[in-house]
């Protein structure tokens, strides 16, 4: 019976921070970006090459495996991924760049 404070003590603390960690979780700011009109052209053109390589293994799934193995199949799905989409924010949050500089 001692054991029931010291565990609802602790229950009551864990669910007084839950909204502090729930507000840790932000959406992500890649999938978020909107570039200005005159390059979002350019942002399609990289778009449809990242589906053009998830294709080629002759599925047209979200996954490209171009080997037997899975390790080695997630690394490259993830570069042609998410490693080029945060390629792309980085450059279009790049305030030391112009526009023809970052269409480049």
């Amino acid at each position: 019976m001692i054991a029931t404070p010291k565990y609802l003590v602790l229950l009551v603390s864990l669910l007084g921070f839950q909204p502090l960690i729930a507000q840790a979780e932000d959406p992500d700011p890649v999938k978020d970006l909107k570039p200005p009109k005159n390059r979002e052209l350019f942002h399609d053109f990289v778009d449809k090459q990242q589906k053009e390589i998830l294709k080629s293994d002759g599925k047209g799934d979200d996954e490209f495996k171009p080997s037997s193995d899975d390790e080695v199949n997630f690394l490259l799905t993830r570069a042609a991924t998410s490693n080029v989409d945060w390629v792309q924010y980085r450059i279009e949050k790049d305030t030391t760049l112009n526009s023809q500089v970052k269409i480049k």
